[in-house]
């Protein structure tokens, strides 16, 4: 003959006034089961009734646990490249010299900004880069090598928001940042 199924009322004093849940086994697993507090109806009597009812269902094999509902997290505010690179340039000019500041000033307000400005981080995928590159070449007023200049320009501010964990995903062909 099988064990009886037992189970136990548990009461807990917290933030929100006394707790009342249920802990049983069922189907050879501990449950616990959350029913809710005393500002909710519940008391002990209601949970000892509760807990007969599940046990009752566990016997029946009709008792399932409840869904979880799933965790939403608010959405992250992401920056536009503009935005971005601005606090990039803003935080890191002190490491460079001046020369280093004003050429790099002037890749990102002269080239990087007018094509990238608006674009989310997430949405500036390779493919994007290419786009950027082939461009700067129709427009013919860079070398090539100073349209690299500027791509590397790009990838290291681009490199900054991940270091600092302030930035979703990273740059891949083929797909956003995720």
């Amino acid at each position: 003959m099988p064990r009886k199924m037992t189970g136990q009322v548990l009461e807990r004093e917290g933030r929100r006034g006394r707790t009342y849940a249920l802990r049983f086994t069922a189907y050879g697993r501990r449950q616990y089961l959350t029913l809710g507090n005393a500002e909710d109806g519940w008391s002990r009597a209601k949970a000892g009734a509760e807990l007969e009812n599940v046990t009752a269902d566990v016997r029946r094999g009709i008792w399932h646990p409840p869904e979880r509902e799933p965790v939403v997290e608010a959405p992250r505010h992401e920056p536009t490249f503009h935005e971005f690179a601005s606090q990039w340039f803003e935080a890191s000019k002190g490491e460079w010299r001046k020369n280093t500041q004003r050429d790099y000033l002037w890749q990102l307000t002269h080239h990087l900004l007018p094509f990238f400005a608006r674009h989310r981080l997430s949405a500036i995928t390779v493919e994007e880069v290419d786009r950027y590159r082939h461009a700067k070449v129709r427009e013919g007023t860079l070398s090539p090598t100073s349209v690299n200049k500027t791509i590397t320009r790009l990838g290291r501010c681009s490199r900054w928001p991940w270091s600092t964990g302030t930035c979703p995903g990273t740059l891949r062909r083929g797909s956003a940042a995720a």
